[in-house]
């Protein structure tokens, strides 16, 4: 989640210098974002296959890894929609998107808590972020520039020079920073851990 959210808050700059240029056509831009958005989902998807393999987890906890890859795979795509909305200075009208979603969140969250089931809880998070997705997608479409494919080999090298160095660095920090959460784990059990990681 964090090498995720790193790449699409350091390549936003990026994306929205790009959008920006007169002679960029918005949509090869949001395409070739889309595309970064795809191969970064693809490589979590199967880091997290390879960790659920490695592990001895329960069908639990398998789950919420799923739900836990769905709303970064949402929270992505609203936010490649979010990089257009921004560089094109509708980010008020956004607003209400990110209002009504976030109170769906809190709300999804209240009516599921009392369930007490794990899956219940986290399944309201990618439903919210698909709906911001769709929200903010809507939104682009409608009032910015109409939804199409279209491809600038030119855009999509710029962006994905960047976007490897970016997500490289972001990967890295990530794997360095819960290291010793993993070390905690092997040594001292899951409920040792559960409590360094809450504090």
């Amino acid at each position: 989640s964090v090498a995720g959210d790193g790449v699409f808050y350091l390549l936003g700059s990026v994306a929205i210098t790009m959008y920006a240029r007169a002679h960029v056509d918005p949509c090869a831009v949001l395409y070739a974002t889309a595309r970064l958005l795809l191969r970064g989902s693809l490589f979590a998807s199967a880091a997290a296959a390879v960790t659920v393999c490695l592990t001895n987890l329960s069908a639990a906890a398998i789950t919420a890894v799923g739900l836990a890859l769905a709303t970064l795979i949402g929270n992505g795509i609203a936010g490649m929609f979010n990089l257009a909305i921004v560089a094109h200075g509708a980010s008020r009208a956004d607003l209400v998107s990110v209002f009504v979603t976030r109170l769906a969140l809190v709300l999804g969250l209240c009516a599921m808590s009392g369930r007490h089931d794990l899956a219940s809880v986290m399944a309201v998070y990618p439903l919210c972020a698909f709906a911001l997705a769709a929200l903010r997608g809507l939104h682009v479409h409608r009032s910015l520039f109409p939804l199409r494919v279209a491809h600038d080999e030119h855009v999509q090298r710029e962006l994905g020079g960047r976007a490897r160095n970016v997500g490289l660095g972001s990967i890295m920090g990530t794997v360095t920073a819960r290291a010793d959460t993993l070390l905690l784990r092997m040594y001292a059990g899951a409920e040792a851990t559960g409590l360094y990681a809450a504090s």
